[in-house]
């Protein structure tokens, strides 16, 4: 298990072995003094360096909330993308379909080859 801030995760060159992450979890909470001395949320940009890094990758994203309304102050509600965005971006993040699921303040994003066992998961 790699635990880093998606910001440090570089994809590696062509010339390399590719790294494999088949499951990320990004929490979208930002505190003063940390990333969000330049923008709030960096969801898009962590979620394009994942789709480069396996882009058949789970991605769990926390704080589901601040993409379906806007954040509350003292954030700032133009550096975080709407719900659409975000989805835009999982979507983009494969070539594959994805099924996403937004559930207890998570957004679940699974290929679309998971869906029907994601489905079972939230039906049981």
């Amino acid at each position: 298990m790699n635990l880093t801030d998606a910001q440090h995760l570089q994809p590696q060159s062509h010339a390399v072995t590719q790294p494999r992450m088949d499951a990320a979890w990004l929490d979208a909470h930002w505190m003063p003094g940390c990333y969000g001395d330049v923008a709030e949320c960096p969801i898009i940009e962590e979620l394009k360096l994942i789709g480069k890094m396996s882009p058949n990758s789970i991605i769990l994203v926390d704080d589901a909330r601040y993409f379906l309304a806007p954040p509350p102050c003292p954030h700032r509600a133009s550096d975080w993308p709407t719900i659409d965005e975000v989805l835009e971006a999982l979507n983009a993040s494969s070539n594959e379909t994805r099924y996403n699921v937004v559930s207890d303040d998570v957004i679940f994003s699974v290929p679309g080859a998971l869906k029907d066992k994601t489905l079972g998961y939230f039906q049981n």
